[in-house]
């Protein structure tokens, strides 16, 4: 789960196990990765 920590995003994970699994994942090309990449760029050009 992602939450907002001191002025910074951070990851919290259910267990050991799990934090250890999410380092090993590779998330190149998924969905999820390409939304972010698409929200970081202005809706507007200046």
């Amino acid at each position: 789960m992602s939450v907002f920590k001191n002025g910074q995003w951070t990851q919290i994970f259910g267990s050991a196990a799990k934090k250890k699994r999410f380092s090993r994942e590779d998330r190149r090309g998924h969905r999820s990765e390409a939304r972010a990449a698409a929200s970081t760029k202005p809706s507007t050009p200046w």
